[in-house]
């Protein structure tokens, strides 16, 4: 027995030590503490109605609040609720269920947002994977008339299935993908448009562990935000308390780590991982120059069984991945997803455990 606690003691070594010099080699970012920590209380924004029986994305684009219902039902009527940031206002709902031209099955937002060249209105582009279209919100036509029918591109057809979509243009698509038997699996994939070749970017960075392919699907799931100005796709995964950087081409550049690797490593040594593991970044946004995290950092049971969860906060840092602010939400709401309004200082979120008004409004 004590020769295999020397034994499991010097593999745990072994493992830190290559993740130490792995971390070097790489110029990883570590976090041992955030220059600034900021703790914030909400408040209902009650003139906000938004339906939670399905999950509800935000957006903020100029000086409007984009809510995205994933599922309606036939009384909910419209996915898309468009307010005004500044009077709180509803100014549109448009786009209904259906597979006819503008309709949508279930929609996701992409986190992509552009301006057109001509009016500089606000485009928001919103995956459909029940049609696999890619809609273009003009924010602006759509308030102007809510039966306005925006641009709608077809994705193009790749061997693997689209989960998340995260970014496309006429260069390139950056997705998330259901694992296939006899496909190759991996973090997430970006496909070339014009040479029509995927690229499967694979589980990466290596803990130095071997996972059965289901648990490692689950470890390294991830959301990725790009950054066309940087060259750039920052990656979180969602049992690994950190941001992940990749060139274009899926090249791993770095990362910026703020749970200890180290940490995991013992967890999963201990089990603990497989059975209730801890539950990191599950949405991440680049906004006006700032890359924002929302990290629930609990146990999964304690998020969504027992409750119990506590100091779920925003992580703010700067293109380079250097740390700037956490948002601590200190009243401990279930936030699931956010939106930055940066003209009036409010982060903007989806409460989906509160029993009326889930629009919660933190100012920072």
């Amino acid at each position: 027995m004590f020769t295999q606690k020397i034994t499991l003691v010097s593999v745990l070594l072994v493992i830190i030590i290559g993740c130490s010099d792995e971390q070097k080699k790489h110029n990883d970012i570590i976090v041992n503490q955030f220059p600034i920590t900021t703790e914030l209380s909400g408040h209902p924004a009650n003139t906000i109605e938004a339906y939670s029986k399905g999950h509800v994305y935000l957006c903020v684009a100029d000086s409007f609040l984009i809510l995205l219902n994933s599922h309606i039902s036939p009384a909910e009527g419209r996915f898309v609720s468009i307010y005004s940031t500044n009077t709180h206002k509803l100014l549109a709902k448009a786009v209904t269920k259906g597979r006819a031209p503008g309709e949508f099955i279930s929609p996701t937002f992409t986190g992509q947002i552009e301006y057109t060249h001509e009016n500089t209105h606000p485009i928001v582009y919103i995956y459909d994977s029940g049609r696999n279209r890619l809609t273009l919100l003009d924010v602006i036509e759509t308030v102007n008339n809510n039966m306005h029918t925006n641009e709608q591109i077809l994705i193009p057809q790749i061997v693997y299935s689209i989960n998340s979509l995260f970014y496309y243009n006429d260069s390139i698509l950056v997705a998330t993908f259901f694992p296939q038997p006899g496909s190759q699996d991996g973090r997430f994939l970006i496909y070339n448009d014009r040479t029509k070749e995927t690229n499967v970017i694979p589980y990466l960075p290596d803990m130095g562990l071997t996972f059965d392919e289901a648990h490692r699907f689950m470890i390294y799931y991830s959301f990725c935000s790009v950054n066309i100005e940087k060259q750039y796709i920052a990656a979180s995964a969602m049992q690994i308390g950190e941001i992940d950087y990749f060139d274009l081409n899926g090249n791993y550049i770095k990362s910026t780590i703020f749970d200890p690797r180290e940490k995991l490593i013992e967890d999963l040594q201990n089990k603990v991982a497989s059975s209730d593991p801890y539950i990191f970044v599950s949405s991440l946004k680049i906004k006006d120059g700032l890359l924002y995290a929302l990290n629930l950092d609990n146990l999964e049971d304690d998020l969504f069984k027992t409750m119990k969860f506590k100091d779920i906060s925003l992580l703010v840092f700067d293109l380079n991945g250097k740390p700037i602010n956490k948002y601590v939400f200190a009243d401990n709401r279930f936030v699931s997803h956010f939106a930055i309004d940066m003209l009036h200082k409010r982060i903007y979120t989806f409460c989906a455990n509160e029993a009326e008004h889930n629009i919660i409004v933190y100012d920072y």
